[in-house]
């Protein structure tokens, strides 16, 4: 598979959302640049929040980028409140083994704090709406 160009991505993103500079909120960040789906937007000036549940991940983040940086895993509000195991493949996480993408393989399991992504959004004191929302969590999106 073929990575698009960066160069290329920023005329997409600037193609489809224009001028405008809204807000952005990304579940399961992972990494500052590479396979970030809001780098591009921050680097136009859009503002927004980074939720990522690995810690040494979370700390990147808030080294390399502006936004408001997260360190938990969000899930259902049944799940929220509980400490839940991460099994960690690189950017194929997930909080669930099954659904983790074919041929991934756990190097570790870490334990990390669940909330609700409606808690976060009211921790940050956010806009009621934002304009990008991106939720990546290996077959757990639904939860979330």
């Amino acid at each position: 598979m073929s990575r698009v160009p960066p160069d290329h991505e920023m005329r997409l993103v600037a193609a489809f959302f224009g001028d405008i500079k809204g807000f952005f909120v990304e579940v399961g960040a992972n990494d500052p640049r590479e396979r970030s789906q809001t780098w591009h937007l921050e680097q136009t000036g859009w503002t927004g929040i980074l939720i990522e549940p690995q810690p040494d991940l979370a700390d990147n983040l808030r080294r390399m980028r502006s936004a408001k940086v997260f360190a938990v895993a969000c899930s259902s509000p049944e799940n929220s409140g509980q400490t839940l195991p991460l099994h960690v493949a690189g950017p194929l996480s997930s909080l669930n083994r099954e659904h983790m993408a074919p041929g991934a393989r756990p190097e570790t399991v870490i334990q990390v704090s669940i909330r609700t992504l409606d808690s976060v959004l009211e921790e940050a004191g956010e806009p009621a709406q934002f304009d990008f929302l991106s939720i990546d969590v290996e077959g757990h999106e639904i939860e979330v």
